[in-house]
């Protein structure tokens, strides 16, 4: 009994340790138009991306690790935004400390020294 346990356990164990397969569709760098995505983003969103939102829409849309190093209120959260006007059917989750990023700056400022 104590030898299924354990067969039990590591059919289990092998199964949690093995990386989920995306559902999610990812593209080449030749497969993207960047300027079609940039048309889109602007008749959806009125706004016209900048290259960097789109090279970073890229790289997200190609299963690419993406950390983004500008200022606040730069547009960052555009970038992953981006990738979902290429098919209706995509989904995005996006998860922004935004309200503890302005309660701490706004805590800051307010013990600032005159």
């Amino acid at each position: 009994m104590e030898e299924k346990a354990k067969a039990r356990f590591l059919c289990h164990f092998r199964r949690l340790a093995m990386p989920l397969q995306s559902k999610v569709k990812q593209y080449t760098a030749e497969e993207l138009d960047l300027s079609l995505l940039a048309d889109k983003a602007y008749e959806r969103l009125g706004k016209q991306p900048f290259r960097w939102q789109l090279e970073a829409a890229q790289a997200i849309l190609c299963g690419k690790d993406v950390v983004l190093d500008v200022g606040t209120g730069s547009g960052k959260t555009l970038c992953f935004s981006f990738p979902l006007l290429l098919n209706k059917k995509d989904l995005s989750l996006t998860i922004s400390p935004l309200t503890a990023l302005m309660t701490d700056q706004v805590t800051l400022l307010y013990y600032m020294p005159s």
